[in-house]
């Protein structure tokens, strides 16, 4: 059962994010997780080893981030990391 729900849960995210994609033309990741096997799944921003990677991929990749109101929120790499040490380099 649980594994036929995580399934589920994630074609709907591929689906979603395949719509995101098409729609905007942007690389997207998205971190997902939960505490336990009954609870909702969470999105959350990346952590600084997965922010070090995306910024290969350029300021315009889009991520998710943590908010309070547990909704979807979209950041660019630029945004979400305004002062990256790439710049020293620009």
């Amino acid at each position: 059962m649980l594994l036929m729900l995580l399934q589920n849960y994630v074609w709907r995210l591929v689906q979603f994010l395949r719509h995101i994609n098409a729609t905007q033309g942007k690389h997207i990741q998205v971190c997902v997780v939960r505490e336990e096997e009954n609870v909702e799944f969470m999105l959350l921003t990346p952590c600084g080893d997965c922010q070090e990677r995306l910024f290969y991929w350029g300021e315009d990749v889009k991520v998710t981030v943590t908010n309070s109101n547990k909704g979807v929120i979209f950041k660019t790499s630029r945004e979400f990391q305004p002062y990256h040490w790439y710049k020293a380099y620009d």
